[in-house]
């Protein structure tokens, strides 16, 4: 009788694989063969993703990139207006009048957008959005 490795050899294949194994019923009057029939479904391929989720993750890719645009305006007015070149820049205080926040904030919108476009494009490259 073949070992675990001849079981699980096939099992790269597209649909059912079947193994077949031979073993002796015994009975009181012969010694019959038996096969054995083992059946693995290997499921949906990994690759394949519902329409709906790559239309939401590109719709969502989509609307990252202007926003990602916008945090970058943002914080090269305030960057502009630190070094004496713009207007004064319309947050004042806190978190959010720090050009290197909008800055980041903008690399990481960009970042997820670019994620988003490759999942939903279900290729190996990320295109432009």
């Amino acid at each position: 009788m073949p070992g675990l490795s001849a079981l699980f050899s096939g099992l790269g294949g597209q649909g059912f694989h079947t193994t077949l194994y031979r073993s002796y019923c015994y009975t009181e009057t012969s010694r019959k063969p038996m096969i054995v029939r083992i059946r693995f479904d290997l499921g949906r391929k990994k690759s394949a993703r519902p329409r709906s989720e790559r239309s939401i993750a590109l719709a969502a890719a989509a609307l990252l990139s202007p926003a990602a645009l916008v945090a970058f305006v943002l914080g090269a007015w305030s960057l502009s207006a630190d070094l004496g070149w713009a207007g004064e820049f319309g947050i004042r205080n806190g978190v959010f009048a720090r050009w290197q926040t909008w800055f980041l904030i903008s690399l990481g919108l960009q970042a997820a957008a670019l994620i988003l476009n490759r999942y939903g494009n279900d290729e190996g490259q990320a295109s432009i959005p």
